[in-house]
C-alpha cells in the first residue's frame, strides 16, 4: 500500500531533486510493490497541495493577470524545472507528452513555444482569454491548440504536415484570382485602373474565398506574371516613322569604318543662375535657392550623338546657327 510510503515520497518530493520516476524507482528499492501511476497520482496531489497558497492569492488579488503573467513568465524563462512540471501535471500528462511539451517550451521555435504555453496553462486552469493575452493571439487560435491537443495528444499538436493540396494550388482559386485580375478594379469599387495587391486580397475576402497573399502571389507567379513597372519608350507622331526608322537602320548596317552618323540636338537658351538639386553641406545648414534671380546670361547646349558607338560630345555656346551646327 502507498499510504506506508507516503512520508517517504513526501521527503523526496520536498527535496525537490528527483523526477517521479525516481521517487518511484527510490520506493521501489523499499519493498513497494503497487504501480508507477499510483505514485504519480500521489506526487499530483502533492504539487497541488503546494500550489494551495498561490491559487488562494489569486482568488484575493485583484490583479489576476499580473500573477498569471508572472507563472507564464516564469514557465517560458525555464525557472520552473522539469520535475516540478511532471509532477503537476501528472493526472492529465504522460512522462513523454511532458517532456515533449517542456521541450519544445524551451528551445522550440515560436509557432512552437506558442502551443507549448498554451497546453501548459490551459492545464494551470487559466482562461483562454489570458492565455490570448499574453502570447498577443486571439482566443480562436488558442481554442484550436487546446482542441488539437485534447483530440491528437501532443504528437497531433505539433504536427505540420496538411492533406491535399494547398489553397493556392486548388483550380477554384486560381480560376477567381485571375477573374478578378482580368476585370477592371472599378468592378469591385475600388477607384483606380490597376490592381495592386491589397486590393486582390480584399476581393477575394469579400467573395469568402480567404487567401493570403503569399497565397495570391504564388498562383501569379506559377501562371508566369510578374508585377512590373511600365517601361517608357519613344514614340512619334509622325506618318513615316517606321519607314525613316528603317532607313537610318539601313545606313547603320553600311556605315564604313570612315564615316560616321551624328543625331544632333540643342537645349537652350536657359538662364546662367544657381540651380536646384543635391549638394553636399554642413549639418546643421540648408542650402537655398532664391525662386527669383537676375540671370548672369544666358547658353544653349549643343550636343550629338553616334549613333555607331553610341557616344555623345557636346558644346555649350551662345547662339543657334549652322556653323554651330557644322561645328
Amino acid at each position: 500500500m502507498i499510504d506506508d510510503y507516503k512520508d517517504f515520497i513526501k521527503a523526496k518530493f520536498d527535496g525537490d531533486t528527483l523526477t517521479s520516476r525516481q521517487i518511484y524507482e527510490e520506493i521501489g528499492k523499499n519493498g513497494y510493490e503497487g504501480s508507477y501511476s499510483t505514485v504519480r497520482r500521489y506526487l499530483s496531489k502533492l504539487a497541488e497541495e503546494k500550489e494551495l497558497p498561490f491559487r488562494e492569492s489569486i482568488r484575493t488579488k485583484k490583479n489576476r493577470k499580473e500573477i498569471y503573467g508572472t507563472w507564464l513568465l516564469s514557465m517560458v524563462q525555464g525557472k520552473i524545472r522539469f520535475n516540478e512540471i511532471e509532477t503537476r501535471f501528472a493526472e492529465y500528462l504522460d512522462t513523454e507528452s511532458a517532456k515533449k511539451l517542456y521541450r519544445y517550451l524551451l528551445g522550440g521555435s515560436l509557432r512552437y513555444r506558442n502551443r507549448s504555453i498554451t497546453i501548459f496553462a490551459h492545464l494551470n486552469n487559466i482562461s483562454k482569454s489570458k492565455i490570448a493575452d499574453y502570447l498577443g493571439s486571439n482566443r480562436t487560435t488558442v481554442r484550436g491548440y487546446i482542441k488539437q491537443f485534447e483530440t491528437n495528444g501532443a504528437e497531433g499538436l505539433f504536427d505540420f504536415s496538411r492533406e491535399g493540396p494547398k489553397k493556392y494550388e486548388e483550380p477554384r482559386y486560381k480560376e477567381n484570382v485571375f477573374k478578378i485580375l482580368h476585370s477592371p478594379p472599378s468592378c469591385y469599387g475600388f477607384n483606380r485602373t490597376t490592381w495592386r495587391m491589397e486590393d486582390l486580397y480584399q476581393t477575394m475576402v469579400q467573395e469568402d474565398l480567404s487567401l493570403s497573399k503569399t497565397g495570391i502571389r504564388k498562383i501569379i507567379k506559377n501562371e508566369g506574371y510578374r508585377f512590373i513597372k511600365a517601361k517608357k519608350v519613344l514614340t512619334s507622331t509622325d506618318p513615316q516613322y517606321r519607314e525613316k526608322l528603317k532607313e537610318i537602320t539601313s545606313i547603320l548596317i553600311n556605315l564604313k569604318n570612315n564615316e560616321k552618323f551624328f543625331s544632333i540636338d540643342e537645349f537652350g537658351p536657359f538662364a546662367i543662375k544657381m540651380q536646384g538639386g543635391r549638394s553636399w553641406v554642413p549639418q546643421g545648414e540648408n542650402r537655398i535657392v532664391p525662386q527669383w534671380q537676375k540671370s548672369k546670361g544666358s547658353l544653349i547646349l549643343t550636343a550629338a550623338l553616334e549613333l555607331s558607338t553610341n557616344q555623345v560630345v557636346h558644346f555649350y555656346s551662345a547662339k543657334k546657327n549652322t556653323d554651330e551646327m557644322i561645328k
